[in-house]
């Protein structure tokens, strides 16, 4: 990736997010699964959205698609501007109009979001006569070129078979190709190779990062891996508990992060650096339950770096002179010794993974 491009403030951005907001329903009360995000992302570059289970980084980009049942849906707030339009504003009607032709989604699971019962033609070919009025064998001959465009072999063949007859990886092209039919601006990506193996994951991400080139596509990536994010983003969003806790370029966020949160991420994930038998560390304590409203820090109660101030002012995000990310923190994580290598580290052990 081209860390070292415009970040997504310094050009026109496809789609920028002004305290956007998502509160949910459960049995619980109100849970403020996303919490005043503000985030732009330009055409051509690639933002990776990073965070643990449940921090509302799919809640965020499906209900920007209205992809959330109406009665979950508890409060939708703040601005989400696409290409100038507030989806915020738009109707099930216009929201249709815009997932799908302007908006793509590759989700995490091919196999549940595939209909078993048709053949991979014809899933392809619904999008494909809704917004481009494409059907017959029109729409079967797009659906064979677009199979062929994401790498699977012999798509004439695999054309007519059915999503059971297809291998893990193959199932994702094929979501791929559905998410890409309608030629769309933006294309958003939850956990693309969560069940694949690292072999087959390499060669996905690679193929996201050509179509995105080719197309010069805005993509949002979500992704647990941050070897991932290093390989594969321009700019990254770190989330706990629906807040933003840090964003920037990749290589910023990654080789200086400031939120102590990052920096256990950064911890967390393996390296090939470290000495044999070593254990990996560990985040202690639980995310906060969000359904109770959260006076300071959200990351409070587990952060080594706590001070009376997180406890009760919620930190906004800011970014120190010289720095090239912001971060929201009251106690930032001193910038690390020159040639820690944070970044490389982790590319180096998905490489040497991919591999083997």
């Amino acid at each position: 990736m081209n860390h070292d491009a415009p970040s997504p403030s310094a050009a026109e951005p496809l789609l920028n997010l002004r305290g956007y907001t998502v509160h949910l329903n459960s049995p619980r009360g109100t849970v403020r699964a996303v919490d005043g995000v503000d985030v732009a992302v330009a055409r051509g570059r690639t933002l990776a959205v990073v965070g643990e289970s449940g921090s509302g980084k799919s809640v965020l980009c499906r209900s920007l698609l209205g992809l959330l049942p109406d009665a979950a849906v508890a409060l939708r707030a703040g601005t989400a501007h696409f290409d100038g339009v507030d989806l915020t504003a738009l109707g099930e009607r216009e929201l249709r109009d815009v997932r799908g032709r302007r908006v793509g989604m590759v989700f995490q699971d091919p196999m549940t979001a595939l209909n078993p019962v048709l053949p991979v033609w014809r899933q392809i070919a619904l999008p494909l006569k809704r917004h481009l009025g494409l059907r017959g064998r029109a729409a079967k001959a797009r659906a064979v070129e677009l199979l062929d465009s994401v790498g699977i072999p012999d798509p004439a063949r695999r054309a007519d078979q059915y999503p059971l007859q297809l291998s893990g990886g193959m199932r994702q092209r094929v979501m791929i190709a559905l998410a890409l039919s309608c030629d769309p601006e933006l294309l958003i990506a939850d956990e693309p190779t969560t069940a694949l193996d690292v072999t087959v994951q390499a060669q996905i991400l690679r193929l996201l990062d050509r179509l995105r080139a080719e197309r010069d596509m805005a993509v949002i990536l979500i992704s647990h891996d941050l070897g991932v994010v290093a390989d594969h983003s321009d700019d990254v969003m770190v989330m706990y508990a629906g807040r933003q806790a840090e964003l920037g370029p990749t290589a910023s966020v990654l080789a200086a992060p400031r939120m102590p949160y990052t920096r256990a991420l950064l911890d967390a994930a393996p390296t090939l650096h470290g000495p044999r038998g070593q254990h990996l560390a560990a985040i202690g304590g639980q995310p906060p339950d969000m359904s109770r409203l959260l006076s300071g820090c959200a990351f409070a109660d587990r952060c080594p770096r706590v001070q009376d101030r997180c406890r009760t002012e919620v930190p906004a995000m800011t970014r120190p002179p010289g720095s090239a990310h912001e971060a929201a923190c009251w106690n930032p994580v001193p910038p690390p010794r020159p040639g820690g290598g944070t970044v490389t580290g982790i590319s180096a052990a998905r490489r040497e993974s991919s591999r083997t």
